[in-house]
């Protein structure tokens, strides 16, 4: 008999629980390149989730959103 409900592990399984994405943007970078000059520039064009996946740095955020 199959799972009814999978536990929720990672972030995107309590996103997906309550939306639906429809695209995603990734960006590869080359080794050492910063992430939070990335999340910098992102933030200036994408609406932000404040405090979600960045608790490694000093960033406001590393998930962005577009409404549509």
């Amino acid at each position: 008999m199959l799972k009814k409900s999978k536990r929720n592990f990672w972030r995107i399984d309590y996103l997906l629980e309550y939306s639906e994405i429809l695209g995603i943007i990734y960006v590869l970078t080359s080794y050492g390149e910063n992430k939070c000059k990335i999340a910098f520039h992102l933030e200036k064009k994408f609406k932000a989730i404040e405090n979600f996946g960045s608790s490694d740095c000093r960033c406001r955020n590393h998930l962005f959103f577009k409404p549509i």
